[in-house]
């Protein structure tokens, strides 16, 4: 019978940013990484901050392949004008074998993402793109944000899948990015997808200095 790989992995976590993860013998712990918390794109006269109130800096976790830790990123809407809030997720990919769940097997190696989540209830999928070494997801929130109000977490932990050992490379920083978007309410658009192609295209003018009608 195969045995599960038990190998740590030492992390770093920055509130409304990521995971960084190294996979490594040695001991494993998490802790709050310095300066890289600011990480919202906004289009229009608007404000946001990101952020992951559950989060503990000071606290050192245990996290081994197959477990779990906290992790709730939420958007707060910081300006004076009511906003549409997304939440773009990178989850990193390697081709690994691992120790299915449910029969204890092990399956065959394949391009995999190291991590997975679970979104809550108010968040709408609305893209998906598919890299060579990661996934990216991106979130829309089912609620417009009032000035003051914030989203529910668009998930509330973070599970490393359950890899073999020698699958990855020793030292290896794996990068989970969280990145918030929000663009005024006043946007048109009949669906959250059509709301954030109009985010993207307005984002992109932004970008070259060109007024966007």
């Amino acid at each position: 019978m195969l045995k599960e790989n038990r190998k740590k992995w030492k992390a770093w976590v920055a509130a409304g940013l990521g995971v960084c993860v190294i996979a490594s013998g040695t001991s494993a712990y998490l802790k709050n990484t310095v300066g890289e918390v600011q990480n919202v794109i906004t289009v229009g006269d608007i404000k946001a901050v990101l952020e992951e109130p559950h989060w503990n800096p000071e606290k050192k976790t245990y996290l081994h392949p197959g477990e779990s830790t906290e992790k709730d990123p939420i958007v707060k809407n910081t300006g004076l004008n009511d906003e549409y809030a997304f939440l773009e997720i990178c989850i990193p990919k390697r081709t690994i074998a691992i120790i299915d769940d449910s029969t204890k097997i092990k399956t065959d190696k394949e391009s995999r993402e190291l991590f997975t989540f679970e979104a809550e209830k108010g968040w709408e999928l609305v893209e998906q793109r598919e890299q060579t070494d990661q996934k990216i997801y991106v979130y829309g929130y089912s609620e417009i944000l009032k000035p003051g109000e914030q989203t529910e977490p668009l998930f509330r932990n973070i599970c490393a899948v359950n890899y073999l050992e020698g699958d990855l490379k020793g030292d290896e920083v794996f990068s989970i990015q969280v990145k918030a978007k929000v663009i005024q309410a006043n946007v048109e658009g009949e669906n959250l997808s059509v709301i954030y192609r109009e985010l993207l295209k307005q984002e992109q003018a932004d970008q070259k200095g060109e007024s966007y009608v």
